[in-house]
């Protein structure tokens, strides 16, 4: 049978002939086909370059991130609304490309012999709808003060907590305060003695408890390592400097910097074990990058990138993870009115944040060669 079109059809669709017709559809299915090819050939791991300390994807280009926090600290530790994709389309259109990513350990952990899969199953969901509308995601081991055991954010599992031996009776929470602080308050349990040494046990290998966080990175590596858009993993939400009481030198932040490296080296390691190229997000104290260089050392503490000794091309996939507040912003709730003597002074300090900047600009180049 033979199949014949008539002229009207040749002119809309092109024959085998060199008409612009044609000559355009081709085109157009060249062009298709190179941006199909460009676009898959841009979903392996961003990078960081040497020379500039910009991220780049894998084809050399630089990514520039906008993104948003998306922790949820309570049950059902994420956020519903991100399984619907679409919630991700109307991100990207506002020009969202990156979340940071709460992954709660509580509800990945809730016995210290259980994973709760279902939990992993959602975190997954999330990861791949945003991957549909090319968005990046960071995965936040997130916590604000541990536990609510030492009048804080739940964070980590209470069988974790159990393994923390507590100091004696006279310095345990709330001492040195003389109350409880209330819900809204709760940063305050960071001056507590009981806090600073639940940190510094930690920070210290204690009984082993970096075993636990061990098992943790490697859960969340082996599910998500090798998804495109995992951008990152941050180590740990805003650490504490650590039991200040027993070494007031750990105030100052380049002496509590060198507290955390160690441990973040650890927590490096296991993560390069089953992934080698994710970005390693990690973070000074918060006030860190306030402070100049002192004694030749970075304000944020730490003389080199995490990881660092074992893998040489670790520069290439670490991130300062710096968190800049106006601490005055702190004191009054969302909720709430800010009086404009309040506003003012935050925006003078929001003025001297090239000189915050500087102290990050500072740190790059010290830890690039």
């Amino acid at each position: 049978m033979r199949l014949i079109r008539s002229s009207k059809q040749l002119e809309r669709f092109g024959d085998s002939k060199n008409t612009p017709v044609n000559t355009l559809l081709r085109l157009s299915w060249i062009m298709i086909l190179l941006l199909k090819v460009f676009y898959s050939e841009a979903r392996g791991k961003v990078t960081i370059d040497d020379d500039t300390g910009y991220f780049v994807d894998s084809n050399g280009f630089i990514k520039l991130f906008h993104g948003i926090n998306c922790v949820h600290k309570v049950t059902p530790f994420y956020i519903p609304k991100l399984l619907d994709p679409h919630t991700f389309k109307v991100l990207r259109d506002w020009g969202i490309n990156v979340i940071r990513l709460g992954f709660s350990w509580i509800a990945l952990k809730p016995h210290e012999n259980e994973t709760n899969l279902e939990y992993i199953d959602i975190i997954e969901k999330i990861i791949d709808n945003a991957g549909l509308y090319g968005v990046y995601i960071i995965i936040d081991l997130h916590q604000d003060g541990l536990s609510k055991r030492l009048g804080a954010i739940d964070a980590v599992p209470d069988w974790f907590m159990d393994k923390i031996k507590r100091p004696p009776y006279l310095f345990q929470y709330p001492w040195p305060l003389t109350k409880y602080p209330n819900e809204s308050a709760w940063f305050l349990t960071y001056a507590t003695y009981e806090s600073a040494h639940a940190f510094e046990s930690i920070y210290k290998n204690v009984s082993g408890l970096w075993n636990y966080f061990a098992e943790y990175w490697r859960i969340t590596t082996d599910r998500f390592g090798k998804k495109y858009n995992v951008l990152g993993y941050e180590l740990i939400n805003e650490p504490p400097p650590g039991n200040f009481y027993l070494n007031p030198f750990l105030l100052l932040p380049n002496i509590a910097g060198q507290n955390l490296l160690l441990f973040y080296d650890y927590l490096v390691n296991v993560i390069r074990q089953t992934d080698k190229d994710t970005l390693i997000f990690y973070e000074s104290v918060t006030y860190g990058i306030y402070f100049p260089f002192v004694n030749g050392i970075p304000g944020t503490g730490m003389q080199r990138v995490p990881g660092l000794l074992q893998d040489e091309m670790a520069r290439k996939k670490s991130v300062l993870s710096y968190h800049y507040y106006c601490w005055l912003l702190q004191s009054t709730p969302a909720t709430e009115h800010m009086p404009s003597w309040k506003r003012h002074l935050c925006d003078q300090v929001r003025v001297s944040i090239p000189g915050l900047l500087f102290v990050v600009y500072v740190h790059f180049k010290y830890l690039m060669p």
